[in-house]
């Protein structure tokens, strides 16, 4: 249970423990109260400043809810995103757009599928002859987790379980080049400013940094599902799409 259900659950419990003692927490005045006591329990109460309070924070980020009581809307970062329910429930929801993760060991994530892939990647690509590809980019968020998180592998599936795979930029480049014998001096320099871009490294526990994988150029219009891995299964992912 997450601290906005804690908060709620703990709300709920005393509200009604109050209404069952009759609905106040205060005892009741003595017959030797005095008139200025009973004037200052009268008196309203200065509104609370709600700015001030951490449970109206945690109200506000609280996710969304339809008339079933789902969740509609998660909190990633500053980002309310929406699920796209309707697509989930038929299982048909574009294979381009956003995708949120969440883990076990706490790890979050919100990946980008058809991103525009990195530039060094992309020069990279061109001059060892790699056919196109497409990109998935994650803004991994593993301030709250427990354990070191490199998304691995992303995979979808079409309505007819043929699986789209992507996969982490140092397989990909090693599957570009094992026909090449050895670089020219332009991939040289290609491969130095690939290295010197740093992409793709692991999340240690507290941070939050960007991940990419790589995978086939031709994705279907609409998948049913997705499934995610961190490497040596340290945690794994089912993709919900958000908007």
């Amino acid at each position: 249970m997450n601290r906005t259900a804690r908060a709620a659950a703990l709300a709920a419990t005393t509200t009604l423990l109050l209404a069952a003692c009759g609905g106040s927490s205060e005892p009741a005045a003595g017959p030797a109260e005095t008139t200025s006591e009973a004037a200052a329990e009268s008196s309203p109460a200065p509104a609370a400043d709600e700015s001030d309070d951490p449970a109206a924070e945690d109200d506000a980020s609280a996710p969304a809810t339809d008339a079933a009581g789902n969740e509609t809307t998660v909190q990633f970062g500053e980002e309310t995103l929406e699920y796209n329910l309707d697509g989930m429930v038929a299982g048909a929801y574009p294979a381009e757009g956003r995708y949120y993760l969440e883990g076990m060991t706490g790890v979050k994530a919100l990946a980008e599928v058809g991103a525009e892939g990195p530039a060094e990647l992309e020069a990279f690509r061109e001059s060892v002859g790699a056919d196109p590809v497409s990109y998935v980019r994650f803004d991994v968020d593993n301030r709250e987790g427990t354990e070191e998180i490199g998304v691995y592998s992303f995979a979808m599936y079409d309505a007819d379980g043929k699986a789209y795979e992507f996969a982490p930029i140092t397989d990909t480049t090693n599957e570009w080049t094992e026909d090449l014998d050895g670089y020219n001096d332009e991939q040289w320099d290609l491969s130095e400013d690939l290295d010197d871009a740093d992409l793709g490294g692991n999340a240690a526990v507290g941070e939050r940094n960007e991940q990419w994988l790589v995978g086939p150029a031709d994705l279907p219009a609409e998948i049913a599902s997705a499934h995610a891995t961190a490497e040596l299964f340290a945690d794994e992912f089912y993709p919900m799409p958000v908007h």
